[in-house]
């Protein structure tokens, strides 16, 4: 075992772990090791934007998580593992958030820090219970901290379908020869079907108000796509993923033994409010209107899901619940705050824990309301700043 003595380690070379790094290195003179489980990002699929659904369904470069049952079903829960984290594998959505959202942070931590939106707002452009639990297991206790796991929330996602008429779309450039011609163009040209990540649209939008803060963000991608967001079946057709932006549900993450290398047990608890159920059900029903719009009803040619049959909304809600599933974005199962079940200070310090930090997504209170990794990207680098203070005060 190496003897090497570092000033600074960082766990995890994800979207975060690589900020602090790098921002670290640029600004001091300490000695910095970044741990990562993964390997180096060189698999060309990684740099393919369309590439990342082909790595999401392959064990290489992803953590193959599942969650415990969520109505009745247990889901996959990916998480990236090669350098970059996240970054390196996910859909290319660089979405900052509203100002709302920077909001709860600032009021989670009141005037103890500064994560408002114009404090995070030049560092986007600059960039542009588990005591009982580890005794349960025979693992000793440092610092009891209860909230460490728990507040676990993500954005739950359903996936409206429909076939369309005719060869519309990405269906045959997703299906044998057609992905090895769209890779093969790619690499040459840096153009074609594979030069994009498959999502024509993204939208932010609130079905009740157009004017008011948006709900719903509705990923639009001309071909049938799967739960892992891979191309299935040979049938043209369009796929509308609806996601919840503010999920009131929160789950938790817990030890499923006492060996590191155990997967643990992940409760999402999707939508386990009702006011995401209905935030859910709203969003289909949108969905269904724009699809009935003359430019689209002129080239679908049936309804796949949730399917003419399903109509009122209990039957819409029992059908979300059957294929909910994440959006990637798991948050908060560390989060900084003033209370007593907070994890971190507005620092980012661990409470009752000197020298250490957490500095990824596990920290926001409240999920942003979009992708989250330029968020996560941006209070990392907004974190090692403070650290920096703090390491040139000491």
């Amino acid at each position: 075992m190496s003897q090497e003595r570092y000033d600074i380690v960082i766990v995890g070379a994800g979207a975060a772990g690589c900020v602090v790094a790098s921002y670290l290195a640029e600004h001091t003179d300490a000695s910095i090791a970044l741990i990562e489980a993964g390997d180096m990002d060189r698999d060309p699929f990684i740099h393919i934007p369309a590439g990342f659904a082909n790595i999401l369904v392959h064990d290489r470069h992803v953590w193959k998580y599942e969650t415990i049952p969520q109505h009745g079903k247990k889901r996959a829960y990916r998480s990236g593992k090669v350098l970059g984290g996240g970054s390196s594998i996910n859909a290319m959505c660089y979405v900052r958030g509203q100002i709302r959202d920077f909001a709860a942070w600032q009021d989670a931590v009141g005037d103890t820090g500064k994560w408002s939106y114009e404090d995070l707002l030049p560092v986007f452009m600059a960039q542009e219970r588990n005591a009982e639990q580890l005794r349960r297991h025979g693992i000793a206790v440092i610092v009891d901290s209860p909230g460490v796991g728990e507040n676990l929330h993500d954005h739950p996602m359903v996936p409206v379908r429909a076939y369309v008429k005719g060869d519309l779309g990405y269906q045959a450039a997703a299906q044998g020869l057609g992905t090895i011609k769209a890779g093969l163009r790619y690499l040459v040209t840096k153009d074609g079907p594979a030069s994009g990540n498959g999502i024509e649209t993204v939208t932010h939008w609130n079905p009740s108000d157009f004017a008011a803060d948006p709900t719903i963000q509705c990923y639009h991608a001309p071909i049938i796509l799967n739960e892992q967001l891979g191309p299935t079946g040979d049938r043209s057709g369009v796929t509308f993923e609806l996601v919840v932006l503010q999920p009131k549900s929160r789950g938790w993450v817990r030890l499923a033994d006492s060996d590191p290398t155990s997967m643990p047990l992940i409760n999402p608890n999707f939508i386990g409010e009702e006011e995401d159920l209905r935030a859910a059900v709203e969003s289909v029903r949108a969905i269904r209107e724009v699809m009935a719009q003359e430019s689209l009803a002129s080239v679908i040619e049936e309804e796949m899901d949730p399917g003419p049959h399903i109509q009122s909304d209990a039957e819409i809600g029992e059908w979300v619940k059957r294929v909910v599933t994440t959006m990637w974005h798991p948050v908060g199962t560390c989060r900084m705050g003033r209370d007593e079940r907070a994890v971190v200070d507005a620092r980012l310090r661990v409470r009752g824990v000197d020298g250490l930090r957490v500095i990824d997504a596990s920290i926001m209170p409240n999920i942003t309301s979009g992708n989250t990794n330029a968020p996560t990207q941006a209070l990392a680098r907004h974190a090692t700043a403070m650290l920096v203070e703090d390491l040139k005060r000491s």
